[in-house]
């Protein structure tokens, strides 16, 4: 989402408010990577999910195992992301980003309801983004975040960027 085309998320990922926030999780200040990409969405639509988005099943099911996830296991290209779930997860199975433990298991961040956000050291950490049971939909949005002074380490690569990007306006 470059601000252009998206100024309200923009002004979001760029506010003062918000990017305090954030650095007092991470403990160190940040500010957002790059304006030509501010952030990302991602989703996942269920079976049925354009009747289902209005009409909330509420029945409950058993938690299946990670096959297919909306987003597979890799490490971001920049060092702090923050996601945050834009659905309503009242009623949610799973769903939660997870980050791998040393010994290879996932650490679930639980329940991810509407407007909550987890920081994560994304080009550290492994993670996984798990799809989410029990809902037409799972939408987050993920701002890549680094450190706001220059002197301080930045492990930033392009590699996930690159093939997703315009190269030309990436290079601008």
């Amino acid at each position: 989402m470059a601000p252009r085309y998206a100024p309200l998320v923009h002004a979001f990922w760029t506010s003062p408010q918000a990017l305090d926030i954030v650095s007092n999780i991470a403990r160190v200040d940040l500010v957002p990577v790059m304006n030509y990409e501010i952030c990302h969405t991602n989703v996942q639509l269920g079976p049925g999910a354009q009747k289902d988005i209005f009409n909330r099943r509420t029945t409950e099911v058993e938690p299946r195992e990670i096959s297919q996830p909306i987003v597979p296991w890799h490490r971001d290209s920049h060092p702090f992301v923050c996601v945050v779930m834009l659905s309503n997860a009242e009623y949610m199975l799973d769903g939660e980003t997870g980050p791998m433990s040393g010994d290879g298991t996932i650490t679930k961040v639980r329940s991810p309801q509407c407007g909550h956000a987890v920081v994560l050291q994304g080009r550290s950490v492994s993670h996984i983004a798990i799809p989410g049971e029990n809902m037409a939909e799972r939408i987050t949005i993920v701002c890549s975040i680094r450190p706001r002074d220059p002197r301080l380490f930045d492990s930033s690569t392009n590699t996930n960027i690159r093939n997703k990007s315009l190269v030309l306006e990436l290079n601008d």
